[in-house]
């Protein structure tokens, strides 16, 4: 811990690259949610021997949750009309930047989708 904190403190203080600490510490990031990875399941099953689902071990309180599932709409009768809206409409977007219209087979103006960028980002590969 003490590590990652003198990362930080070079850097603002001047005496470590930025971009340089940047790489080192998505490096430890990487490798740490690999350890995370390999050891959740196990923990997991640690975790519902206390048979609680909020319990006190090891300085933290841990709480036992359901994890979030996935909606699957593919099978659904309307799915692949309702893709082909959502195409279009992101194809109307992009039409909207250089100021044209998109217009379906019936000849009705196709309705832009609203994007909403994210903030700038790097992205590194290891």
């Amino acid at each position: 811990m003490k590590q990652l904190h003198d990362i930080n403190e070079q850097v603002l203080n001047g005496e470590l690259n930025a971009l340089d600490a940047y790489i080192r510490l998505k490096r430890i990031k990487t490798l740490l949610e690999d350890v995370l990875k390999g050891v959740k399941e196990q923990a997991v099953e640690e975790a519902e021997k206390y048979g609680e689902k909020t319990f006190e071990a090891f300085g933290a309180t841990i709480e036992m949750r359901a994890g979030g599932g996935t909606w699957n709409y593919k099978d659904l009768p309307w799915w692949d009309s309702f893709k082909a809206k959502q195409e279009a409409a992101q194809k109307a977007y992009k039409s909207s930047q250089v100021y044209m219209t998109i217009v379906d087979d019936n000849g009705e103006i196709i309705k832009p989708a609203i994007y909403k960028p994210n903030s700038p980002t790097i992205s590194v590969k290891l």
